[in-house]
């Protein structure tokens, strides 16, 4: 989702990329066939499904969230807590359980992200740009954006080289968030 953008590293074999309105082909296909969707911190909002277009009708949502309000929406399975303590439960219930490796294999984000930011397609955009400054970021390097297109581009687009260097503001659309940042 968007706030969790920089979670996973681009690197990661299951990062399939954003999901939702602003997110990537690839992760949206990959939604759209799930049967099962373990929803973490994420408030299950428009931009995330989609407007309910990104799931599978029949797909059963498990959410695991601290705030019960979040954690119950659209007939999910309400697990309320703390994510790292019920993500360590899980992982113990879940133990020997592996991805399916054509799940694995079906990953095309980066070639999503690579068809978008190259520069030889096309006039100059939001995509191009994002791609010529995380092509000379340092893993260090923190990206703030808020407001317009370009937080969108960065959801989209932006290939993460370190956690928790993402901080895209969309939620409250204020204008001017990016400079405080």
């Amino acid at each position: 989702t968007i706030a969790g953008r920089a979670n996973l590293l681009d690197t990661h074999d299951l990062n399939i990329g954003p999901l939702g309105v602003t997110g990537s082909n690839s992760a949206n296909n990959i939604a759209e066939e799930a049967d099962v969707i373990l929803a973490i911190g994420t408030r299950l909002q428009d931009f995330t499904t989609g407007s309910w277009t990104a799931f599978s009708k029949d797909a059963k949502i498990i959410c695991l969230n601290a705030a019960r309000h979040d954690a119950a929406k659209h007939l999910s399975l309400p697990i309320v807590g703390d994510a790292k303590l019920g993500l360590n439960l899980l992982s113990y219930e879940l133990d020997g359980y592996k991805t399916p490796s054509e799940w694995i294999e079906s990953v095309v984000w980066n070639d999503y992200v690579e068809k978008n930011t190259n520069l030889k397609n096309g006039p100059s955009s939001y995509a191009q740009a994002i791609g010529v400054i995380n092509a000379n970021c340092d893993p260090r390097d923190r990206i703030v954006a808020a407001a317009g297109g370009l937080p969108a581009e960065v959801t989209a687009n932006w290939r993460t080289l370190g956690i928790s260097t993402v901080d895209v503001e969309f939620g409250f659309s204020c204008m001017g968030y990016e400079i405080a940042g």
